[in-house]
């Protein structure tokens, strides 16, 4: 078990090299299989930089398993600390990225069907407005007086309306 834990941490333990290694082998040797088992699955998620500080600890503490049982119980802890680093230090591509593919996406799915009904809406309107406008053309050429009266109440209903000053 102590060869799969300490597996997990690969090349690292290669270029730790010498003593150090040693040292870090008898350590996990030490530890408990539930301890083996937390330290492999710690060990996976973490960076190089990381692994090496958690071997320095590991080989050099008189009591390794604490260590693992440390760490394992402020896991959660560890990783929100880490995650406000990492907003702290990239925040501006954090929040584009946000904004790229969270509102955005958002946005456009909840306000294309609005855009349709309203630009279909609109273009009906337009169409209606259009019938009517040649309808009256057409009933006006040819004398109709329906049609007439309904220009000029229109012609009548614009005069009526207040007069913008000019300065």
């Amino acid at each position: 078990m102590a060869a799969k834990a300490v597996s997990q941490f690969g090349d690292d333990i290669v270029r730790a090299g010498g003593k150090f290694t040693d040292d870090f082998a008898v350590a996990t040797v030490r530890l408990s299989g539930q301890q083996q088992r937390r330290m492999a699955m710690l060990a996976k998620n973490m960076s190089p930089t990381a692994k090496k500080t958690l071997m320095t600890r590991v080989s050099k503490s008189t009591s390794p398993g604490a260590v693992i049982d440390d760490l394992w119980k402020h896991k959660g802890k560890i990783a929100a600390g880490a995650g406000a680093v990492t907003i702290a230090a990239h925040g501006d591509e954090i929040a584009k990225a946000g904004g790229q593919y969270v509102a955005k996406p958002l946005i456009e799915s909840v306000m294309a069907p609005i855009a349709q009904l309203l630009s279909s809406t609109l273009y009906a309107l337009l169409i209606c407005f259009l019938i009517l406008a040649v309808s009256l053309a057409v009933g006006v050429c040819r004398g109709n007086s329906v049609a007439q009266g309904v220009v000029r109440s229109g012609w009548r209903l614009l005069r009526s309306l207040p007069q913008r000053r000019r300065r």
